[in-house]
């Protein structure tokens, strides 16, 4: 000490700790629920053209009411004659629980850490922000696989008129609509004396008297060539002048074309749009467990004829979920329904989006299935 004063070293600060202050309420249900609202929907060619309509409901059980055909007349009456009652379209009546698609995907300090796919030096990004990222990729990645389930639904709906929900563990359940417009062809296209543009005609003629308009054939790849390379196809469309009429666009309200969908030229007769479907998907192999199976979305051999103007539905059931900042259970009636929580043991965070689709066909003759083309 000298002249009185304290000559020690002033004390040292405390270091700052770095911390990391993501706003995760940016990130809940309503504020994800809007999100979803202004995306742009994930095109699907079976879905879009015959289940364009969309209903909420509010519970958990999906009531599916088809109609079977119908084109009676009205009847005449004399004068002073009563009325005549008539008899209403039948129709077929199933209950069935709908199905919880819930795909989820989590995020961990790693990915918060080192750098996201496209990051560099030149465009480094802050943890904050390659969070809002990820969160916002995982959604639309999940959103796409909702969108091709909702298109495998619908195709199974249609081509095989049953949906089969296999669960991991727990056996598999049959959503089965009775469906038995098919028919199975004696000749296969690929057979020199078979006719093709006959058994279209016939199946759209099938249709036609059930007062639908069968104006879109959808074909597997394979059905479409084995059309293309019959001879008496080929005869046809050297000797008829004109047999195809000018692209329209999709059959459906979108003219935005599906991955995996590609246009052929229309007949005029029969009077019918032509679209080849080669999407596919990957799925489990159910015999050969651990492996992953590609498959495509028209099966083999097969054209579906339906109409453009049917609009049946595709119903959502109402989905319920606790929510972490509340505790509570909550309701919703939408079509993707957001769910986040933070797992603080595990050290992670979950984003889950779920949805309750059910294809619900408004008659069950408006479509026509033609199998063994190939």
């Amino acid at each position: 000490m000298a002249n009185g004063q304290d000559q020690s070293p002033p004390a040292p600060e405390a270091l700052a700790v770095p911390t990391t202050n993501i706003d995760y309420g940016a990130f809940n249900t309503i504020a994800l629920i809007a999100s979803y609202k202004t995306r742009y929907a994930v095109p699907a060619l079976i879905r879009d053209t015959f289940f364009s309509q969309k209903e909420f409901i509010d519970s958990e059980i999906v009531r599916i009411d088809s109609k079977l055909g119908g084109r009676g007349l009205a009847p005449f009456i004399l004068p002073l004659e009563n009325q005549v009652v008539g008899r209403r379209r039948p129709f077929k009546e199933t209950f069935i629980p709908a199905p919880i698609i819930a795909p989820a995907r989590v995020i961990t300090p790693r990915e918060l850490r080192g750098p996201t796919m496209g990051e560099s030096v030149y465009n480094y990004k802050s943890p904050e922000e390659r969070f809002a990222q990820i969160v916002a990729e995982d959604g639309e990645d999940m959103d796409d696989e909702i969108s091709r389930t909702e298109e495998w639904m619908c195709c199974q709906c249609m081509f095989a008129g049953k949906i089969p929900i296999r669960y991991r563990n727990k056996t598999a359940v049959t959503i089965d609509y009775g469906f038995t417009n098919t028919t199975v062809l004696a000749k296969k296209w690929t057979d020199t004396t078979s006719l093709p543009l006959n058994d279209l005609t016939s199946a759209q003629g099938a249709l036609n008297a059930n007062g639908y308009s069968g104006n879109v054939a959808i074909y597997s790849p394979d059905s479409w060539n084995a059309l293309w390379a019959n001879p008496n196809v080929q005869n046809a469309m050297k000797n008829v002048f004109p047999q195809f009429v000018p692209f329209t666009g999709l059959p459906g309200a979108t003219q935005i074309t599906p991955a995996g969908v590609q246009r052929g030229p229309a007949f005029s007769s029969p009077n019918m749009e032509n679209w080849i479907y080669y999407g596919t998907y990957t799925a489990p192999d159910p015999a050969s467990p651990g492996n992953v199976l590609a498959s495509s979305f028209v099966p083999k051999g097969s054209v579906l004829i339906g109409s453009s103007d049917v609009k049946n539905r595709l119903v959502y059931a109402v989905v319920i979920q606790i929510e972490q900042e509340d505790g509570d259970f909550h309701y919703y009636s939408i079509d993707r329904v957001p769910k986040v929580e933070c797992n603080v043991n595990k050290n992670f965070w979950m984003q889950t989006i779920t949805s309750r689709p059910v294809p619900v066909p408004i008659d069950l003759l408006s479509w026509s299935v033609i199998t063994n083309c190939t």
